[in-house]
């Protein structure tokens, strides 16, 4: 399930960098000049993360990686909903284009604990 999550953020990013490169920019976190290759590197990682979950190549180290990546994520979120940016992630392409708000921390605090208990495990 994880894997899936990681490759459906990571390829809908590549297909629309737009929307993260947007939030990331403001945030204050990158340029507009920057801020595509930022995206697209995260989307890389994004789906290299989501193909090794899904393949099951050293499952401690690609869920230890995804955790650490979704609490990064979630530290972002965090500071977007404190900051009163009003912008949406654009985590997933084709999701809803909803502001940051409480649910998506929620939810990234629910992969966290999804990660966590795979590398754990």
């Amino acid at each position: 399930f994880l894997g899936l999550v990681f490759l459906w953020a990571g390829f809908g990013k590549i297909y629309d960098p737009q929307g993260a490169s947007t939030f990331l920019e403001a945030l204050g976190f990158v340029t507009r000049e920057h801020s595509e290759t930022v995206v697209l590197g995260i989307a890389s990682i994004e789906v290299m993360l989501g193909a090794a979950l899904v393949g099951g190549w050293e499952l401690w180290l690609s869920s230890a990686s995804a955790l650490l990546l979704l609490v990064l994520f979630t530290l972002v979120s965090v500071y977007a909903v404190v900051s009163g940016a009003i912008v949406p992630c654009g985590c997933f392409a084709g999701a809803p284009k909803s502001a940051v708000d409480k649910l998506t921390i929620a939810r990234n605090l629910w992969l966290v604990v999804v990660a966590g208990s795979l590398a754990l495990s």
